[in-house]
């Protein structure tokens, strides 16, 4: 159908339309169907520049036979929108199938008569274009075009603003995805952090469909490069140890930092404790191997407590906390055999860990209670017969255990630096005794 003049009634019909339309979509999606009645069109469209290289489009909205089509994607090929990279305005009231043979748009719509204007943002660069097209020759040219001049510059805010609130969005999820990352990784290694394993083991407790290892990791004298490098040479360390370990994973296995030197491994799909064992081994023999530090040769080990997971075996585990529990109770005993080694938890290590405590915390008391005393051994001479001092004894008379012998608690006050205290009770008593 041609294009007609347009009188006034139409000009007021396209100012009022526009005017009720909402920001962003709602405008876009109002402009064409206004366009398209007023300047009674056959197509009618807005679509914006995605990239340059190559020339690619969107659309925005799209009035096509008195209905709107869904928005596509497009590349630019030779076709009147290129030329308005260039220009304010292009037009062919007629024949501009022929001019365009390879635009598939044009022959598909047959397209006889074009007219588009530029979108540009405040610096003058392309935003996009409006474009209307018809089946039929374009008889009034200067009234379409006054038509598209009048919509192009709020087309053109319109369009910045919704580009504007999608890059605020965009900034908005990519600084929402940075705090997780932040708060469920840790900064020096990358790996996930103590949340981060918590919710795997959690996860893997809820499957109950396999078997599952934690294998908790501590570096043995990691504290004396660090204390004799100084902190930058720990951290390298700590990194090329996570480096070493990855290489040792499967890609569905979890590798987590907890803290400080402590790494933890989830071991899913676990084919019983040989292989969480198996897995050890290889680690601890990767790790045996010479470092190179700060210029300098660094060798270290570690200790690996291993906690495992059955079906139809105990423990069975109800929380990633319990997991934790008993993992670290083996690292404690492989660390106490000297470290360079691995440890299986099993139930008597948790007794033997319960049973420590307790004794810790009855010695914190036994020294107010006066349940501490000394036993004299004389020093026999085997020349003249005769005493020449004495060996003072310390015994611990406990009110449930009965009396217990220093092998019993002198260990747990060394580890837990009660031997200090006590070694200054002793003295002072021996002193007021003898």
């Amino acid at each position: 159908m041609p294009i007609t003049t347009i009188d006034e009634p139409p000009v007021r019909k396209l100012i009022q339309g526009l005017s009720r339309s909402g920001p962003g979509a709602d405008y876009f999606h109002a402009l064409v169907r206004e366009l398209g009645e007023t300047l009674d069109v056959d197509y009618v469209f807005v679509a914006e520049v995605i990239s340059e290289e190559p020339l690619r489009g969107r659309m925005l909205a799209v009035w096509a036979n008195g209905c709107e089509l869904p928005n596509w994607e497009f590349r630019l090929g030779r076709s009147p929108c290129r030329d308005l990279l260039e220009s304010e305005y292009s037009c062919f009231p007629e024949g501009a199938v022929m001019c365009f043979p390879e635009d598939t748009l044009f022959v598909e719509w047959q397209v006889e008569s074009y007219a588009g204007a530029r979108l540009h943002d405040r610096n003058g660069d392309t935003l996009g274009w409006i474009a209307v097209l018809n089946r039929a020759p374009m008889i009034d040219t200067a009234r379409v075009r006054s038509a598209l001049t009048f919509v192009s510059e709020r087309t053109s805010a319109e369009l910045q603003s919704a580009r504007a609130g999608e890059m605020l969005q965009r900034r908005l999820l990519q600084s929402r995805a940075q705090i997780v990352f932040e708060a469920t990784h840790d900064h020096l290694t990358g790996l996930p952090n103590r949340v981060s394993f918590h919710d795997r083991v959690e996860h893997s407790i809820a499957l109950h469909a396999s078997d599952f290892a934690v294998l908790l990791l501590d570096l043995d004298r990691f504290h004396l490069v660090s204390d004799s490098l100084g902190h930058a040479a720990g951290d390298a360390l700590l990194q090329e140890t996570v480096d070493r370990i990855r290489r040792l994973l499967r890609p569905s296995d979890l590798l987590a930092r907890l803290g400080g030197d402590e790494l933890a491994i989830v071991v899913d799909d676990l084919g019983g404790p040989l292989q969480a064992t198996q897995i050890a081994d290889r680690i601890l023999s990767e790790l045996r191997l010479r470092f190179r530090n700060a210029g300098q040769e660094v060798y270290t080990s570690a200790s690996i407590g291993i906690a495992v997971s059955a079906s139809g075996q105990a423990p069975s585990y109800a929380s990633s906390q319990e997991v934790l529990r008993d993992a670290d109770t083996a690292l404690y005993r492989a660390k106490a055999k000297k470290g360079d080694r691995c440890e299986i938890f099993d139930a008597r290590m948790h007794a033997e860990t319960v049973e420590r405590m307790q004794i810790e915390m009855d010695l914190r008391r036994a020294i107010g209670r006066d349940e501490l005393w000394i036993a004299y051994h004389p020093i026999v001479s085997l020349r003249s017969g005769g005493i020449t001092g004495f060996e003072a004894l310390l015994r611990w008379q406990h009110p449930v255990r009965g009396l217990m012998m220093p092998n019993d608690f002198i260990p747990v006050a060394e580890e837990t630096g009660l031997i200090a205290p006590i070694g200054d009770w002793v003295l002072q008593r021996v002193c007021e005794q003898l």
